[in-house]
Formats: structure tokens, C-alpha cells, sequence
């Protein structure tokens, strides 16, 4: 079977100038097995570099024996002995490596991973054309007279013992009709697929289904392996040829022998198929299917997986964990020796650890945000509780953290996990087994929170040891994203991954989060984010960290992203610029550091006399997209009142979607310092009918399903989309709008109302050729009767002013509202418009009211 392999010498020429560069003393290394009547030097060495110099990752080629005769006559048992003990001595190799095979070489390399006591772990096995369930005929030879006579003996009884010992192929040859013979006298297939009943070995099943991947590679035109779905463990029915098994319909797979229906259950096993005969694979496909598997770097406890670059310009640090998943992403350093160290040093330890590295990393030092797997979590945590004088975190997500704890460690017969079950609060297990620091058995809470060295402390659960310092450092988190894993069968309950656990002394009733001390009692501030919208409960289908890309897109890369979000403030002797949205909304890009925002709030400085602030709120233009205005509002609530410049009141300036936020700080904060004046540019007051010139997905979900909790949640502009049209949807669930007008008879606020008449002058501008407020006339709080589309209303005719929901007419009628126009698109305002309509608002002449 040799291997034939195509060569574009233009790609393969970019690919090492792109990978070399590529360190490889961080790499997890791979080793590769030929197929029959190949060997390690010539061809099969050219391709194991390349595989190198593509991911980036040593590899070598392992022999096994003299090379080609071998391959054919030593017994497959006899090399899968020779390959083990080649393996435990390459140090290289301790702490996990990954595998590739070509055909016949994929029999040994599972015979490695199954059968081979005492060895590193396989973290990833790429097959490509192996014979997994066997071949019903003879592969070709052109090794001279040694495929003569090893084509005759297997002719003559494929099943003697005398074939069996000195024909390689042999052993995996399998023919329908005769599976007495074949179970009784095949000498390796039979065990290495846990075949025979009375045999099975869950040691095998154990140690194939513990693959980090599996990826099955099947030629198409494959004419060597018959039938060539066997590379992907499809086979003919037992009773002869005319029936062929795909996989999933295999009693191998429905009864899951090896583990590989629990395998392909989580999302482990990639079936791929490639153009052309036997092993002839293009190095496009080898870059597509097999390179991602090779391509690793070491992360926190020490898995390794393919390092893929988020596009966030603030350091993301991720916090690995012990169980498997594909990160997302990123920034990653190692704690202790890694897999190791994951299970035995100590969680205080990790996090101690974890502390000074991060200390040290220059990149992190203005703030970072932490995505952390599973146990990866308690360390990040950690990391952010007790971690002196280390830099901020922004962000956090959890994927499937024990945030709560575990009640027990499931499938687990090792005995590290017995100790776990029966030993767990020993001094010797809690200061030698890592997940002992988490499991929590609520049948035992005096041993737990008098023995459990770790997560007592970290959720502040001793009476008389609460920290006030370790619960500011979580309350300071931007966004804290907790997601749990419907089908987890690895953090039990799965609704710790939300702090959702039973309660002390009985394992029922399952309490959510909610109803839990640690929130009710707010023991580490969860109940405090919570309150202030910080917190995003997040359920996605699945088991333990299986996450489909869409989900990571949908709930992870948001709070990635570093682009800061404007609103800017001013009082009485000075001004709130509140700015607008992102251009993934309207076009215009606006942040405090915008020179264009900048210069504005100078010119507005020096024109008024006034000093002027341009205060952030959240990490800037993506959170003016992904923050709910009800947060942002609170936000500026919270800075507002912090300002000692403001305490005597301020006049506020705002543009665009910043209006929303001005109005909240002006209706919805208690005990702030008041609003004198305020003036609005381009402010969507009543609402837009549609977002226009907008294709991304983004801007789709806003015009189709705007009023589902998961958008009003997470995209800020759908807090005041209002279609005329829709009106019981969206007083029904839109989140901010029918709010901050008063719109819902059964809640109007009297106090939102005092609080807007309060003002001493409502500046309202409108931009008049403006395309991105639509209607425009939605800046005067003018728009469209309930259920229609026309006519538009002024906002004199409108319900909110006839009616005075939010005290706009009292104001009116007083004489301090006014209604500006000026020309020009929407934000664009010439200078000698500004001085006329803005300025005189700003200068420091208190206006009084009777």
C-alpha cells in the first residue's frame, strides 16, 4: 500500500513561509505510522515534514521493526508492543501527543492507544484510509517474492494460526460468512474492536473514547481497502456481501464496543471524504483536514488545542481546563506541567500561579478579559478574587464552570476519582487532587466548608470569614456571562454553571440561582451584577463544553471585543456627551477618543466657557451596540453620581442613540445631582420604524426578530425600534422604550415624569435630511399613529404629548421646549448652527423656575 501523494509545490512553498515561524517548543508533538510495504525514510519522511512545517508542531516518523518487510510479517500484536515501548521512552512525548496513520499503520496506532499500559495520552488520531472494521480481500502487494508467498498463505487459510503469526494484513482480514472462523482465530482485529462478547475490555473503550478528535479520512476511489468504507468503520453485514452496514447502523457503533458512538455523540468524530484512490490526498486537503489537528499549543492545564485568533484588540487571557473542548480562542500560558498539574496541584496553587504570570504579561496590564472551560473556571476566578494588585478584568465568560460546585464525579473508576468519592475532604486529597477543591456534597456541608480548601473561600460561604474585598473585585466585572450545557453529564448539577445547587443538608430541591444564599445574601456580588444587568444566564444545547460555533459567535465573541463605548457628561458648569452608536448601526463610528467627538467636545468647551466631559461607558463602541440601554443607562447613573464636578447639576448634550441614554440618567436615576439643560441631537425619541442601509446579521436579527428576549437582551438598538404596525408586541416585550415614554397605561411613572419636567430648556434638534432616524421627526418625538404607518404625526398630535405621558407638553406650554431644524444628514451640523442652538444651553447662567 504505498502511499502516493500530489504536490503543488506553489502552496506548499507558502505554507512553510507562513508556519515557519511557528515556535515549536510549545507545540504538542505528533508521531505518524506508515502503511504496509512502506517505511519511514523517502516519501513518508518528506510528508511527516511537511505536517511539521504546517502546523508548526515536531513530528517524527515512527519505525517499527526493519520498515517494509516487516510491515508484512511481523503480526500486528507484535508491532503495536514495539510501538508502546518506543512511545514511553520518547520524553518528548510524556506529557501528550497526537497520531497520524496511513492505512495499515492505523491498526497499530489504535493498538497503541487500546492496549498500551502506562503511556502518555493520544490527544488527537488522524486516520487516513484505515482499515478500522477489517478488509474482505487481499491487499496489493509489490514487495517481490514476500507478496508471493504471503498472498498464497492467506489464500490457502486466511485464519490458520501459522498466517495469523507471520502475515501482518492477516489480522484484519474479515470475511462476511465466515464469522466463526474470523472471531475464534483472527488474532488482533477481533480484540482490537472489543468484537468478541465474552472479551470485551472497558479499559480499551475507555482509552479510544478519551480522543480529544477523531478524524476518519475515506478515498473515495479508494481500490485498496475493500470496501473503503471501513476507514470510516462501515462493513458488510455479518452473513455474507450483499448487505453493507454504514456505521452508525454497525453493532459496533450502536453498541458503542471501542467508544466510538460515545465519541461521535459529543461531537468528537470527523467522518471526511476526499477525491481519488488509495492515500493520494492533495496538500489542500491535508491543510484542510489535518493540519487543524496538529496545530497546538499548550494552554492552562495543559490541553492543547489549535490556537485560532480572535480579532480583539483587548487581551483576551483563556483559562483552560481539564475536560476537552476547541477553544475559541487564544492568549494562553501554561500552569505547572499542564494535563498533570491540572488534576493533582492544588486550585490555591493554580491560582497563585496563574496570578503572577498574568502580572507579569505587559500586554494584559490596562485590562483583559477571561473565557474559562469547566474547572478552568475556579482558577479565573480565583484569579479575579484573590489576586493582588493585578490588572482589571473586563469580561468573563464561563463555559460549563462548577460555579457552585459538583455533587459527584461521574463514569470515573480510576483511583484518583474513588479517592474523590470516598476520601474527598482529607487533608491528603484536598492538597493533592484538584477537583476535590470543588465537589461539594450537600449532605456534608460541616465537613465541606470546615475541610474544602478552595471553593468556600472563593464563594465567600464562612460566616466568619466573608471578604468584602474578594466580593468589590467580582462586582467589578463589566459582563459576566455564565453558560451551561443542557445535556452536561459533567458538572452535576448542571445549573452550578449558573450558582444554581441544592440546598445545605438534603439533595432536593434543586435550587436556581436565585433562591440560592450565596444570591440572596449577595456573599460575592452575584446578586449585585445581577441587579445591575451584568449577568447573562446563557442556555445552549449539548454536553459538557460541546459548543457549536454559531452558539461561540452568538454568546462569546461579544464580550471579546475591545471597542470602547462613548457617553459623555456634563452638568451645570459642565456637560454629559452622550454618543451615538456604532457604525454596524448607523454608519457613523463615535467613541470618547474619536477625534471627531473630541473636537467636538472641545469646541463645545471653548464656545461655552463650560468645562466638558466625554465619559465611557462599558469598553465602548461594541458595548453602545451589545449593552442593553437599560445597563447603559444605569451605568451613567452610577459614573454620574460619582462625579463631584456634577454634584450641584449639569447641562447634558446627546446625540443619536445617546439620547436614550441621557433620558434614562434624567427619569430613571435616583438621588443624582439634577439636569438643568438638555440638548438633543438627532435623538430617536419616539422610536425608528427600520434600520436602513444595513445587511449584516446583526441589523437582520433587528428586522426579524426584535422583539425576542434574546435581542432586546443583547443588541442595543432594539430597545427602541418601534414598528407602528406591532404595537402589542412591542409594548408587550420591548425593554426600554415603552418605558422611558410611559407608553403602558398600568405603569406610567409619575416620578419619570416630575423628573423630565424638571428640566429649565429641551433643546430638540432635527437633522433634515437625516436617513438614519427614521422618521426624522422622531427627534421632536413626532411619529406614526398606533397600528399605521401614516400619516405622521407632529408631535402635538401624538398621544404621548395630548396625554403628556412623560410631562413633554408641560414643558411646551412653559415655553422650554425647542423644536430646531437644520439642514444638512443626520450628525452633520455646521458650526454657526451649533453656536446658535447648543451653546447658549451651556454657559454657566442658571436658569430659574417658578
Amino acid at each position: 500500500m504505498m502511499r502516493i501523494f500530489k504536490r503543488y509545490v506553489l502552496l506548499l512553498t507558502v505554507a512553510t513561509v507562513l508556519f515557519s515561524i511557528v515556535s515549536v517548543s510549545n507545540s504538542i508533538p505528533f508521531i505518524l505510522f506508515h502503511g504496509i510495504g512502506d517505511k519511514c525514510s523517502g516519501g513518508v519522511s518528506n510528508f511527516t515534514q511537511l505536517l511539521s512545517n504546517l502546523s508548526g508542531s515536531p513530528g517524527s516518523c515512527l519505525e517499527i521493526g526493519n520498515g517494509e518487510p516487516d510491515s508484512w510479517t511481523m503480526p500486528l500484536t507484535q508491532q503495536a508492543s514495539v510501538a508502546c515501548e518506543k512511545v514511553k521512552q520518547m520524553k518528548e512525548l510524556s506529557q501528550g501527543y497526537n497520531i497520524v496513520a496511513q492505512s495499515q499503520g492505523n491498526l497499530v496506532a489504535r493498538g497503541l492507544i487500546e492496549f498500551c499500559d502506562n503511556a502518555p495520552p493520544v490527544i488527537n488520531y488522524i486516520s487516513l484510509g484505515g482499515p478500522h472494521a477489517g478488509i474482505s480481500a487481499i491487499p496489493k502487494c509489490s514487495f517481490g517474492p514476500i507478496c508471493d508467498i504471503a498472498e498464497a498463505l492467506m489464500k490457502w487459510e486466511v485464519y490458520n494460526d501459522f498466517v495469523q503469526d507471520h502475515i501482518a494484513p492477516s489480522g484484519y482480514i474479515k470475511i462476511p460468512g465466515e464469522m466463526t472462523k474470523y472471531l475464534k482465530h483472527s488474532k488482533y482485529l477481533p480484540k482490537l474492536n472489543n468484537e468478541r462478547p465474552e472479551e470485551r475490555n472497558s479499559t480499551f473503550k475507555d482509552r479510544f473514547s478519551s480522543l480529544h478528535n477523531l478524524v476518519l479520512v475515506m478515498f473515495q476511489s479508494d481500490t485498496t481497502l475493500i470496501p473503503k468504507e471501513t476507514a470510516w468503520f462501515g462493513y458488510y453485514t455479518d452473513e455474507g456481501f450483499e448487505s453493507f452496514l454504514p456505521t452508525q447502523q454497525t453493532k459496533l457503533y450502536k453498541e458503542d464496543w471501542i467508544g466510538l458512538k460515545a465519541l461521535d455523540d459529543v461531537g468528537k468524530v470527523k467522518f471526511v471524504s476526499v477525491s481519488g484512490d488509495h492515500l493520494i490526498i492533495s496538500e489542500e486537503e491535508v491543510v484542510k483536514y489535518v493540519v487543524p489537528y496538529l496545530t497546538q499549543t499548550k494552554f492552562f492545564y495543559g490541553e492543547k488545542f489549535p490556537a485560532i485568533c480572535s480579532p480583539c484588540n483587548l487581551v483576551t487571557l483563556l483559562l483552560h481546563s481539564g475536560f476537552n473542548l476547541s477553544p475559541i480562542h487564544s492568549l494562553s500560558r501554561e500552569i505547572g506541567n499542564g494535563e498533570q498539574d491540572s488534576v493533582y496541584m492544588p486550585l490555591m496553587q493554580q491560582t497563585s500561579v496563574a496570578c503572577e504570570k498574568v502580572k507579569q504579561m505587559k500586554e494584559l496590564s490596562q485590562g483583559y478579559n477571561i473565557v474559562g472551560q469547566s474547572q478552568g473556571n475556579l482558577v479565573a476566578r480565583g484569579l479575579i478574587e484573590f489576586c493582588d494588585n493585578g490588572p482589571p478584568v473586563i469580561n468573563y465568560v464561563s463555559l460549563g464552570g462548577p460555579q457552585a460546585g459538583i455533587s459527584d464525579i461521574p463514569k470515573c473508576s480510576s483511583p484518583v476519582c474513588q479517592m474523590l468519592k470516598t476520601d474527598v475532604y482529607s487533608d491528603y486529597v484536598q492538597d493533592h487532587i484538584a477537583p476535590s477543591g470543588f465537589v461539594k456534597i450537600p449532605t456534608e456541608m460541616s465537613e465541606y466548608l470546615e475541610h474544602s480548601k478552595y471553593l468556600p473561600k472563593l464563594n465567600n460561604e464562612r460566616p466568619n470569614e466573608r471578604n468584602s474585598t474578594f466580593k468589590e473585585r467580582f462586582t467589578s466585572l463589566h459582563n459576566l456571562v455564565l453558560v451551561m450545557f443542557e445535556s452536561d453529564k459533567v458538572v452535576i448539577p448542571k445549573e452550578s454553571s449558573w450558582f444554581g445547587y441544592y440546598p445545605d443538608g438534603a439533595s432536593t430541591p434543586l435550587l436556581p440561582p436565585q433562591q440560592t444564599k450565596l444570591y440572596t445574601e449577595d456573599w460575592i456580588g452575584l446578586k449585585t451584577l445581577d441587579d445591575a444587568g451584568k449577568v447573562k444566564f446563557v442556555r445552549v444545547p449539548g454536553e459538557h463544553l460541546q459548543m457549536a460555533q454559531d452558539d461561540a459567535v452568538k454568546y462569546v465573541v461579544p464580550y471579546l471585543k475591545n471597542q470602547p463605548t462613548l457617553i459623555c457628561i456634563k452638568r451645570y458648569t459642565s456637560y454629559l456627551l452622550a454618543s451615538s452608536t456604532s457604525s454596524k448601526i448607523k454608519g457613523v463610528q463615535d467613541q470618547c477618543s474619536n477625534s471627531k467627538v473630541t473636537s467636538f467636545t472641545q469646541l463645545l468647551s471653548n464656545l461655552s466657557s463650560s468645562p466638558g466631559y466625554c465619559l465611557e461607558i462599558g469598553n465602548g463602541e461594541l458595548d453602545s451596540v451589545y449593552m442593553p440601554l437599560t445597563q447603559q443607562a444605569s451605568v451613567a447613573c452610577e459614573k454620574v453620581k460619582e462625579m463631584k464636578e456634577l454634584s450641584q447639576g449639569y447641562n447634558i448634550v446627546a446625540q443619536s442613540q445617546g439620547n436614550l441614554v441621557a433620558r434614562g440618567l434624567i427619569e430613571f436615576c435616583d438621588n443624582a445631582p439634577p439636569v438643568i439643560n438638555y440638548v438633543s441631537l438627532g435623538g430617536p425619541h419616539a422610536g425608528i420604524s427600520d434600520i436602513p442601509n444595513c445587511s449584516p446579521p446583526i441589523c437582520q436579527m433587528l428586522k426579524t426578530e426584535v422583539y425576542s428576549d434574546y435581542v432586546q437582551d443583547h443588541i442595543a438598538p432594539s430597545g427602541y425600534i418601534k414598528i407602528s404596525t406591532e404595537i402589542s408586541e412591542y409594548l408587550e416585550h420591548s425593554k426600554y422604550l415603552p418605558k422611558l415614554n410611559n407608553e403602558r397605561p398600568n405603569e406610567r411613572s409619575s416620578t419619570f415624569k416630575e423628573r423630565f419636567t424638571s428640566l429649565h430648556n429641551l433643546v430638540l434638534v432635527m437633522f433634515q435630511d437625516d436617513k438614519v432616524v427614521i422618521p426624522k421627526e422622531s427627534c421632536w418625538f413626532g411619529y406614526y399613529p398606533d397600528g399605521a404607518s401614516t400619516p405622521l404625526l407632529p408631535p402635538q398630535q401624538t398621544k404621548l404629548y395630548t396625554e403628556d405621558w412623560i410631562g413633554l407638553k408641560t414643558l411646551d406650554d412653559a415655553g422650554k421646549v425647542k423644536f430646531v431644524s437644520v439642514p444638512g444628514e443626520h450628525l452633520q451640523m455646521a458650526q454657526d448652527d451649533a453656536v446658535k442652538y447648543v451653546v447658549p444651553y451651556l454657559k454657566n447662567q442658571p436658569t430659574l423656575s417658578s
